[in-house]
């Protein structure tokens, strides 16, 4: 076996340590975020389906329609959600 000296021992722990600090700080701002977001989507988008759904099912609505409209609805909920999320990181204690 090869005899690795402190030195090189040293460099493979920081670097260990901040690939470990690099991907805690995108799960931290990005992914948690972006999944948070899109459960927002979800709930707006699931809110509106359901809603469309009872108005064509109870007779207020002659036709069942989803268009872009409704997309665009649901992308609010997107940024709702993913801004209170990224937006909690920089809150103080």
């Amino acid at each position: 076996m090869e005899h690795i000296s402190k030195t090189q021992q040293q460099l493979v722990a920081e670097k260990s340590a901040s690939a470990s600090q690099s991907s805690q700080f995108i799960k931290k701002y990005l992914i948690n975020p972006v999944s948070s977001g899109l459960m927002g989507f979800a709930a707006f988008f699931t809110l509106i389906l359901l809603s469309n759904l009872f108005t064509y099912v109870f007779g207020i609505s002659s036709n069942f329609v989803l268009g872009i409209d409704e997309v665009l609805y649901s992308a609010v909920g997107f940024v709702l959600v993913f801004s209170y999320k990224f937006l909690e990181n920089f809150q103080t204690n």
